[in-house]
């Protein structure tokens, strides 16, 4: 098992149950982290990289695997394109190189290298430590590279696995919440695809490619966004560069927010609507395994408080649109009519268990592993990538790199964990190594000012051996302490995402 950017225990406690169980059976572990996160305690390897040196790094596991001729010649002749150009690009890495810019000793990486590429039966498991950065959709690019080129795909016990930041992000990428996706992945620019759905609903579904959350809120700064409706999200805390979004949520003339708590981003709202809990209605849950489950209520909303579901289909019919939706079982029916994935799938089917997609007919079982037989489109291709330094560098005047995530017992921006009374962090913190705050002469809980070039954050210190000399850690579930006021800069040119991995920044004394 190889955990990149992952602070598992923390951020996905059942998965790193499993981690550990698999340990216990004599599964071997790697951790790649800047971090010595509590999984480490399991592991057989930690490579302690500097922040947003991932892909030097797995580069580095591919020059070991290509020099050392450890790659599965076999599956890459019969299922991948480009491995030659691959290989001629990562025989050209210099290993010592590579520990030069991760600062992980060259025997490790070579150690960690055979470690992988030995195993019939290695999987990956990547955290938004690979993602949210400047350079993430390539980070993805080389990690898909590794599993590629030393067969680890389509077998028990491989794959690529993308551990998301919330419950259901799966599900709501497959119903079609991406600007370029129809549900099923199918592309908005399809006429197939588009002509499906326009039939069904008699109304025509428009040609073009919408926008990201992060373009949106760059057109509500400018002018040519007006209105938005906001569901499920709270931008004005969790997202980068929330200097830019609360300037930009303030320049709307009208906001609709649709949410269960007050959060930062509804103080903006011009309309509130209010939605019942996941405890309160019925639905589906899609996991990282493609495992669709059923939801069921276990309890009555309160009154004038409506399930999502019930909410759109009203707003729906007063644009026009006029359905005879009356559960959620008939939302699911309609969307599985109209993709290929989902055709077999109904909340009657799902039962206890639950099915993966894809499941193309009521009789399919559902499909426990992909690319078993190959690859849908043929053959599958090596992308090759490039470690880049990140356009946001840190110099004598920003010394340090933060890290931006999450503690064990709130989650995402905390508005529902912080209205509990059983939770037992109050209060934000920075972690920093003693010898950085010996060296700067300042004292364990001490009040400091941080800075990054886009903002400015007053928070406490706390020692933690845990992290490198040179690092910072925070979370960002406390609105008292706005930690992604200090996110700004570059974005991934991919998905538009925040750099929020690696920011470069200074500490000041207060007073």
């Amino acid at each position: 098992m190889l955990v990149v950017g992952s602070n598992t225990t923390e951020a996905h406690p059942i998965v790193s149950l499993h981690m550990k169980w698999a340990h216990a059976r004599g599964a071997r572990l790697i951790v790649i982290d800047p971090r010595e996160i509590p999984i480490v305690k399991e592991a057989e390897m930690h490579l302690q990289i500097v922040p947003g040196t991932n892909i030097a790094l797995i580069n580095g596991f591919l020059k070991v695997i290509i020099d050392e001729e450890l790659y599965d010649k076999d599956f890459i002749e019969n299922n991948v394109e480009g491995w030659e150009k691959l290989k001629s690009i990562i025989r050209n890495i210099s290993l010592d190189e590579v520990s030069d810019i991760t600062n992980v000793p060259v025997d490790q990486i070579v150690k960690a290298a055979r470690y992988y590429a030995s195993s019939r039966r290695s999987m990956i498991m990547s955290g938004l430590g690979v993602d949210e950065h400047e350079y993430g959709t390539e980070g993805m690019f080389a990690l898909i590279n590794l599993a590629l080129a030393t067969g680890n795909i389509g077998r028990p016990g491989t794959g690529v696995f993308c551990l998301r930041g919330q419950n259901n992000v799966q599900g709501s990428s497959d119903m079609g919440c991406l600007p370029h996706l129809l549900p099923g992945t199918q592309l908005i620019t399809d006429k197939l695809a588009r002509d499906k759905f326009s039939n069904k609903w008699g109304k025509t579904v428009p040609d073009w490619i919408g926008k990201k959350s992060t373009q949106m809120m760059d057109g509500a700064v400018e002018g040519s966004i007006k209105a938005l409706y906001i569901w499920g999200e709270d931008p004005a805390q969790t997202h980068g560069n929330i200097n830019n979004i609360r300037n930009a949520l303030s320049k709307l003339e009208f906001l609709v927010y649709q949410d269960m708590f007050m959060t930062e981003t509804a103080k903006f709202a011009h309309v509130i609507l209010p939605i019942a809990s996941f405890a309160e209605k019925c639905g589906t849950y899609t996991n990282t395994e493609r495992r669709v489950r059923l939801l069921n209520r276990a309890l009555l909303p309160l009154d004038g408080v409506k399930a999502d579901w019930q909410i759109f289909r009203e707003l729906s019919e007063k644009f026009g649109l006029i359905s005879t939706f009356d559960s959620p079982a008939e939302v699911y029916d309609e969307m599985a009519s109209l993709t290929y994935y989902f055709k077999g799938i109904s909340h009657k089917r799902l039962g206890a268990a639950g099915i993966q997609w894809p499941c193309p007919n009521p009789k399919h079982p559902g499909t426990e592993r992909l690319y078993v037989d190959g690859f849908p489109k043929g053959k599958a291709k090596f992308y090759p990538v490039y470690y880049r330094e990140q356009t946001d560098k840190i110099n004598d005047e920003y010394p340090f790199i933060l890290i931006t995530g999450r503690r064990l017992y709130h989650f995402n921006n905390a508005a529902q964990t912080r209205n509990t009374e059983t939770t037992s962090e109050r209060e934000a913190f920075l972690d920093i190594h003693p010898r950085d705050i010996r060296r700067l002469n300042l004292q364990d809980e001490q009040m400091i000012r941080l800075k990054s070039r886009v903002g400015e954050l007053n928070i406490k210190l706390k020692a933690n051996e845990t992290i490198l000399e040179g690092t910072l850690f925070t979370s960002f579930h406390y609105p008292e302490y706005p930690v992604n006021i200090l996110v700004g800069g570059a974005r991934d040119t991919h998905t538009d995402t925040y750099n929020y991995k690696a920011i470069p920044v200074k500490i000041e004394v207060i007073g």
